[in-house]
């Protein structure tokens, strides 16, 4: 499938993020120059967060161990703040709070990923994902009439109560195994005055496509275009003729 890029652009959020198998403790106390210095073109606002993780260890004894962990995120913002990019010692991610197109998602990302594998040779990734958060919303119209913008599979849920307008939240939860990496599909009304009844015209449809296991730089890079296809087929698979004409409007 050719990329599809329209004039209005639903996307809420755009995300791709890579976890580290092992932690890396150069990370904790700072992000190095050579990284610093080769995403700063990009992400020249640079802010830091001071974040605690907990997690539980089964030790040997079979004794369960919290565990309590310090350490920062490192984010650097493009100067108009509509992106973000986090590094910390288990994870690096991309934010896109205004998506255009792609191409340049894919190519800040890989620029910032190069960037910590130059400084880092051998790192380990356990998990890689891409997630697009579509939030179609209108001032206008019955909250829950969708048809005209939305595919008649997605709407069977509003049939289930006969008074549907007594409906507070309706979401749905579709994973798909696609062999060699899954996608998990959530879609429906959220509700942002749940539990008062909807009022609201929001449709979220959010695209998760991600791969758990080991994996290489070149092996991320196959998956981004990869993810990026499978996401953009179910999303045009949801949407009407009559709301791709409203994008292109």
């Amino acid at each position: 499938m050719e990329n599809i890029c329209y004039k209005k652009n639903p996307i809420k959020e755009a995300i791709a993020r890579i976890d580290f198998l092992n932690f890396i403790e150069e990370f904790r106390d700072g992000i190095p120059n050579s990284i610093v210095n080769k995403i700063k073109s990009n992400f020249p606002i640079a802010e830091s967060k001071e974040i605690i993780s907990k997690e539980l260890r089964l030790e040997p004894n079979k004794e369960i161990k919290h565990i309590e962990r310090k350490g920062f995120e490192w984010n650097f913002f493009s100067k108009d703040r509509n992106r973000r990019l986090c590094i910390t010692d288990s994870s690096m991610f991309i934010i896109y709070f205004k998506y255009e197109k792609f191409e340049t998602f894919l190519q800040e990302y890989k620029l910032a990923l190069n960037a910590i594998f130059e400084y880092k040779h051998d790192i380990q990734i356990k998990r890689f994902g891409v997630r697009y958060i579509n939030n179609i919303n209108f001032i206008e119209g019955d909250p829950l009439e969708w048809e005209t913008y939305l595919s008649k599979n997605l709407l069977c849920i509003f049939e289930i109560p006969k008074n549907k307008k007594l409906t507070s939240r309706a979401f749905h939860n579709l994973e798909l195994n696609c062999g060699d990496y899954n996608v998990r599909f959530q879609y429906g009304m959220h509700n942002p005055d749940y539990p008062a009844p909807i009022k609201k015209k929001e449709f979220i449809l959010d695209l998760d496509a991600y791969y758990g296991g080991i994996m290489s730089k070149e092996d991320i890079e196959d998956f981004f275009p990869k993810f990026h296809y499978t996401i953009q087929e179910l999303f045009e698979n949801s949407i009407t003729e009559n709301y791709r004409q409203y994008l292109d409007s």
